[in-house]
């Protein structure tokens, strides 16, 4: 058990560090930069655009140990339980995270679909593996729910990153035509979209391009 709690742990560890270092390249995707060019994949990993360092560290833990308390109840059930019986109670819970999906595909449009898409496949396999595999095993649904809430995490990830490119796009231009009037809006040029150790990145909005600037 502890073995398998911290092979969770050692997967939900690189999970966010590449969704970490992608987080950074798709926010400043919307603008036009490659910041893969400008900072270290170092740099990348240890962003805390979407989730805090706190949330990190409690979402590494806290994941492996309700996987591990699911393990267990799935082994009780294989004893108490007939084999069919078993099986579709696994179902149940392997499918019971999709309930959260059906508000947000709707929500979302480009990464709800692509999560109800992800969604979908994950679920065909987990049915295939409960009742086409004879020794079907309780550690399966915990890689199925594993794989699940990274699915959920990814989706969740974007949307966010989405509002963020939108709220900074925008509130910018509210900022200048709060400043001088809104005519002042056609004649902003720049936008601030962040910064590195070493640069200030813009949007260039006559351009359509991004514009990096060192400190």
């Amino acid at each position: 058990m502890l073995r398998m709690f911290f092979t969770y742990v050692l997967f939900c560890i690189l999970f966010l560090l590449v969704l970490n270092a992608f987080g950074e390249f798709y926010y400043y995707h919307h603008f036009k930069i490659d910041i893969l060019k400008l900072e270290e994949l170092s740099y990348l990993v240890v962003s805390e655009r979407v989730f805090t360092f706190i949330q990190q560290v409690v979402l590494v833990f806290l994941a492996p140990f309700f996987l591990c308390l699911i393990f267990i109840l799935c082994c009780w059930m294989k004893d108490k339980c007939s084999k069919q019986l078993f099986r579709c109670l696994c179902l149940s819970i392997g499918l019971a995270p999709y309930l959260l999906v059906y508000p947000y595909a709707f929500q979302y449009k480009l990464s709800g679909l692509i999560l109800v898409l992800v969604c979908l496949i994950l679920v065909i396999m987990f049915w295939l593996v409960v009742f086409h595999i004879r020794s079907f095993e309780p550690h399966y649904i915990g890689i199925h729910l594993l794989l699940t809430i990274f699915a959920l995490m990814a989706s969740f990830d974007m949307a966010l990153i989405d509002q963020q490119a939108n709220l900074r796009y925008y509130s910018e231009l509210g900022k200048a035509s709060q400043r001088d009037g809104i005519e002042n809006v056609r004649y902003k040029q720049f936008i601030y979209v962040g910064s590195t150790d070493l640069f200030n990145l813009y949007y260039n909005l006559n351009e359509k391009r991004g514009e990096v600037v060192r400190k």
